[in-house]
């Protein structure tokens, strides 16, 4: 009789594994949580949190990208329980670390810092932004909005005009948008967290960036649009992007350096989506 073939199963594929797997999403190198998907730099801070590196409330985020992730309309949602875990004293480590990336993999690569302001993990952010895009300095308040579900509490950044009105109990929320060059002036805190996306160096504007030496190609095409990504370039007509010069991703590579080494060493958290090859590499 014809002989019946049995194929096997596909192995996950690499999309798959970084969707579900912590321990393939973020690695770790010369001190920082790198990975390929952005949301995951929220569990490296509530990493660095639980093991004591920097506080778990009250940290100052320096995010050096095109775009503040803090999302784009409509609320945040996120577990109630994560909400009640982490500002338990008694709740064990390991429950609350498996409870953050449980959540993780729930969250978005726009609005990760919105959940980890709803923990605590700080009240104020420096927007540090790419000088190609001409950032005018400026800052603006928000109240933090908790507004409970039955398994979910649903989170709105209102913007506030006066600080001074936030009442007790209520969450204010402070970020400020500037370039590096301004960061010196704000480097005194007792603790921080330096997070870098790989559209810092590369592009501006609302999309895929246009310069991205030997990053992983396949995740790119289905994380964008298969049909922008040619060869080692990204293109995607519909959006502004900025093409850098060696030299200038090279500026801002020392740009970022610079203002860790200025920050309190011993009391950072620092992660990096996609820009290992730049952090990393002798300039």
């Amino acid at each position: 009789g014809a002989e019946t073939r049995v194929e096997a199963a596909e192995p996950p594929t690499r999309i798959e594994r970084l969707k579900f797997d912590a321990a393939e999403a973020i690695k770790e190198k010369e001190g920082f949580h790198f990975s390929d998907e952005h949301n995951w730099a929220m569990l490296g801070w509530g990493k660095d949190a639980l093991d004591g590196k920097i506080p778990m409330h009250g940290n100052v985020i320096f995010h050096f990208d095109a775009h503040h992730d803090l999302g784009y309309g409509g609320k945040t949602y996120m577990s109630r329980e994560l909400l009640h875990l982490w500002n338990r004293p008694d709740a064990p480590k390991s429950v609350k670390l498996k409870a953050l990336e449980a959540e993780t993999k729930r969250t978005r690569i726009s609005n990760f810092i919105t959940k980890a302001l709803a923990l605590g993990l700080s009240d104020e952010m420096y927007w540090v932004r790419p000088h190609w895009d001409n950032p005018k300095p400026k800052t603006i308040y928000y109240k933090l909005q908790e507004i409970p579900n039955i398994n979910q509490v649903g989170l709105d950044l209102v913007p506030i005009s006066d600080p001074t009105s936030i009442k007790l109990g209520e969450r204010l929320i402070t970020v400020h948008e500037i370039t590096a060059d301004q960061v010196g002036s704000h480097a005194n805190v007792s603790s921080a967290i330096v997070d870098v996306d790989l559209d810092y160096f590369s592009c501006s504007g609302q999309g895929a960036p246009e310069f991205v030496p030997r990053a992983d190609l396949d995740h790119l095409r289905i994380k964008y649009n298969a049909d922008s990504i040619r060869g080692d370039k990204v293109r995607n007509p519909l959006v502004t992007v900025y093409r850098a010069t060696p030299l200038e991703i090279n500026k801002s590579v020392a740009e970022v350096k610079a203002v860790i080494a200025s920050l309190p060493q011993g009391r950072i958290s620092t992660t990096a989506a996609l820009s290992s090859d730049f952090l990393f590499r002798d300039q």
